[in-house]
């Protein structure tokens, strides 16, 4: 796991990054890197959050390919540097070959099928013991339909828009034979004797609606991309989450709620924070998130109690009208409810979190990059005190962006002495 944050104002973006990387969910190792230039020559940067790697390649390695093929090579917007990165990504064979692709499509195709499978049998295991064999299958492909149909439906409701119902038929057809292959190993009897010819062209199709979809349901990478295109004037953050590539694409979707592109005249200054971000919250809206939602629970339950023993007290002396007064109360339960939520809402907003912000739209630079750091050691600190995995630590690299100066380390590790290695610094700029 990992800590990230974004900082903008006006005047630059800070970027933070820790060092941990978790390995089998227990080896922590305090040396990875997460944040870079995404380009050599204009302020723009990278960071990365999630799977350290994509596909089995590392992303420092994917990051640094892009950046040399990049070359001097500029966008007008930060928007149009995600597109190009996520096109490098589709188009490169070198980093990931066909090969690579079609395992990547057999992994997806398999985790689907498992989740069919096994809500189909979790369903059967309900029966009764004595159900006959022609009952068993019955139910069997009736309920295999069911949960396809299912399944197809969450991932064509996340289609993204413009996307081609023939883009995804061609992919179908063109890897059909392989996702039956891994349909009938997977999904055994119940594709090969309970299902009938149209529900197994659904279970084939079903690959592709979710390769298209901006549905996940496995590992996936977090990607950061901020700074400025050249016809910005702030800077943006596009976030993007993606899980891999294939033949006919990758297989992403942008995260809007931690993207921050708007345009230049409707700019506000933004803390965004990415992965692990509990602590970061507290700071911002001045109360633990899950302390808030214990808060809410208790006052939800509170009040639904209090709503019933009132209609009970009502009720004995005016039991005409008790299914009339129960009503109004819980109406009213609910107001007083929504209204609690409501001004609990804007006095963290305007107490708290527009406090920060307005404070972070004047910070010079410097100290801008000095609260991303400070947000990330939070967050450290905490897992450091507490029985949880110190999945945050480490070295903190910072970054800070500017318009006019570009790309500036403000903190940033090395593997090596940088005094034993001038070659590194000399040759970083040759293309």
């Amino acid at each position: 796991m990992t800590t990230e944050v974004a900082i903008l104002n006006k005047s630059a973006i800070a970027l933070a990054a820790d060092s941990a990387v978790t390995v089998h969910g227990e080896k922590i190792y305090n040396s990875a890197n997460k944040l870079f230039t995404l380009s050599k020559f204009y302020p723009v940067g990278i960071m990365v959050y999630g799977a350290g790697s994509i596909m089995s390649v590392p992303w420092e390695t994917v990051i640094k390919t892009y950046r040399k093929k990049l070359g001097e090579t500029s966008f007008d917007t930060i928007s149009e540097y995600a597109d190009h990165f996520i096109e490098f990504l589709t188009k490169d064979k070198l980093l990931f070959s066909d090969g690579i692709r079609e395992a990547f499509l057999e992994i997806v195709a398999e985790r689907i099928y498992k989740n069919i499978r096994e809500e189909v049998i979790s369903q059967a295991e309900n029966l009764e013991k004595d159900i006959n064999e022609e009952e068993l299958v019955g139910f069997l492909e009736s309920k295999a339909k069911e949960v396809i149909d299912e399944e197809t439906q969450k991932y064509q409701t996340e289609l993204p828009k413009g996307c081609s119902e023939e883009e995804i038929d061609s992919f179908v057809e063109e890897n059909k034979p392989l996702i039956e292959k891994v349909a009938s190993s997977t999904l055994e009897q119940l594709y090969d004797d309970f299902m009938d010819t149209a529900t197994r062209d659904k279970v084939v199709k079903a690959v592709g609606l979710y390769l298209f979809s901006d549905y996940t349901v496995g590992n996936v990478s977090g990607i950061v991309i901020a700074g400025f295109g050249e016809q910005e004037l702030f800077p943006k953050v596009i976030c993007l989450e993606l899980e891999g590539v294939f033949s006919h694409g990758a297989k992403f979707r942008k995260v809007e709620g931690k993207s921050s592109a708007q345009s230049d005249d409707s700019f506000q200054p933004a803390i965004i924070p990415f992965a692990q971000q509990d602590m970061i919250f507290t700071y911002l809206e001045g109360i633990d998130q899950r302390m808030a939602g214990f808060i809410r629970e208790k006052v939800a339950k509170l009040s639904v109690e209090m709503v019933t023993k009132a209609h009970e007290l009502v009720a004995d002396f005016a039991p005409d009208e008790s299914e009339g007064l129960r009503d109004k109360l819980f109406e009213h339960g609910q107001s007083l409810y929504q209204e609690f939520l409501e001004q609990t809402d804007t006095y963290k907003q305007e107490e708290h979190t527009s406090r920060v912000i307005e404070i972070v739209g004047i910070l010079p630079k410097d100290e801008l990059a000095e609260m991303a750091e400070t947000l990330v050691n939070l967050i450290a600190f905490k897992r450091k005190i507490t029985r949880d995995l110190e999945t945050v630590g480490g070295p903190i690299d910072v970054a800070i962006i500017t318009k006019g100066d570009g790309f500036i380390w403000t903190k940033r590790k090395h593997y090596f002495e940088k005094d034993l290695n001038p070659q590194f610094f000399s040759n970083y700029y040759r293309k």
